[in-house]
């Protein structure tokens, strides 16, 4: 899905062919009024990616989702994992 949408989704309002020019000027202005800025046509994704790596929030987000994982394992084979029933009593 994500290799899709690398081709579809775009860059920046200005470079879409399927925007009318309307609709790019009115996108480059909500851009503006939102970040305080205009759409970087000279920006990689490198850029972008070196970015993401400098953040401190990528790396605890990812601690996030880890821990929610685990936890989620945790209580979904708890159950199987300890015995309970009938099985309590062979022990």
């Amino acid at each position: 899905m994500a290799i899709c949408a690398f081709f579809i989704l775009p860059n920046f309002p200005r470079t879409t062919s399927w925007l009318t020019p309307e609709e790019k000027e009115l996108a480059v202005w909500r851009l503006e009024e939102d970040a305080g800025e205009a759409d970087e046509d000279h920006r990689s994704v490198f850029w972008g990616f070196k970015l993401a790596v400098k953040d401190i929030r990528v790396y605890v987000l990812m601690l996030m989702i880890t821990c929610i994982v685990s936890s989620g394992g945790v209580t979904n084979f708890f159950p199987t994992v300890t015995p309970s029933g009938p099985y309590l009593e062979c022990i």
